[in-house]
């Protein structure tokens, strides 16, 4: 029988598995998950500057600049003058982007769904609870020992 903390390290090789895999967006080809992280960053600011997707994500600004370089170049996002800071470029979505933004909401659409149809409601608030004491733990496991 699985301990608790066989699921968890299963669930955490998962994750790590599908951050790695790229998604095949059905009609116009595939995209890192990174890629999307921050199309879906975009898309869910309407227009946000390299700066505040790094902050959101907890990227560094060179990781943030080369994937936007990647995007612009797929004509997934363009970038124009920050009408605030002219120094400052403001990110937006394409057409093209966009739709990868919604293909990513529905994968996430899915996946609460599957999460709905397969717990009760007492089941979802106590799955929802767990995962916030793992996250609380694992944050006091990196503050302790890193």
């Amino acid at each position: 029988m699985k301990t608790l903390n066989d699921r968890i390290g299963s669930v955490i090789l998962k994750l790590r598995e599908q951050e790695r895999t790229r998604i095949h967006v059905p009609g116009y080809g595939s995209i890192t998950p990174s890629e999307l992280h921050i199309i879906q960053t975009i898309g869910d600011a309407k227009q946000i500057t390299a700066q505040e997707i790094g902050n959101v994500l907890s990227i560094s600004k060179g990781a943030v600049s080369q994937v936007v370089k990647t995007l612009t170049k797929s004509d997934l996002i363009m970038q124009s003058p920050s009408e605030k800071d002219k120094r400052s470029k403001v990110l937006t979505l394409t057409e093209l982007g966009n739709h990868y933004y919604e293909c990513h909401l529905q994968i996430h659409h899915d996946l609460q769904q599957k999460l709905r149809e397969s717990l009760s409601e007492t089941e979802q608030a106590g799955f929802e609870k767990g995962l916030d004491v793992l996250l609380d733990a694992l944050h006091d496991i990196d503050t302790q020992y890193r």
